[in-house]
């Protein structure tokens, strides 16, 4: 069984960036996967609240790439640019889900900063000053800032 988990994880991470907008709850693998994924999720962020930021180790793409490992199984690319090429585009702040990648412009780049959507209008990520922490995408830093989101995983 492990084999054929390992298999589907590697063919999920070795697949082309489009897969990704097609993976909904039904092809994570079970036994990576609580009846609710993005309960998951938010038990998953709740473990790194106050980690340090550090460049190469707890910087905000590797933040979101290690929760979705632990909390799902799935495996996202290390870099916010690759990240930022998955998944189904949303544009409009209002339609965001739990899970959701946020992605802003902090340094001139399209995707330089990369956070997750915990619902209520707040997402988690890896902050330079604040280490990984909860921010509010209202808050005019952010808002500004903000280039949408993208959906990972489908849900039905």
């Amino acid at each position: 069984m492990r084999a054929i988990i390992f298999l589907c994880l590697l063919l999920i991470s070795c697949s082309p960036a489009v897969r990704y907008s097609s993976i909904t709850e039904k092809t994570i693998p079970k036994e990576a996967k609580p009846s609710d994924f993005r309960k998951a999720i938010i038990n998953e962020v709740k473990n790194y609240i106050g980690t340090p930021y550090k460049k190469e180790e707890m910087d905000c793409s590797y933040f979101t790439m290690v929760v979705f490992k632990n909390a799902i199984g799935l495996n996202l690319p290390r870099t916010t640019s690759e990240q930022f090429k998955l998944g189904r585009l949303i544009t409009n702040p209002d339609s965001l889900e739990i899970g959701d990648l946020l992605f802003f412009n902090t340094t001139g780049e399209i995707a330089s900063h990369v956070g997750i959507y915990i619902g209520d209008g707040f997402f988690a990520h890896a902050s330079v000053s604040e280490g990984v922490t909860i921010s509010s995408i209202n808050d005019p830093y952010y808002r500004k800032r903000f280039n949408g989101a993208k959906r990972i995983i489908e849900s039905k």
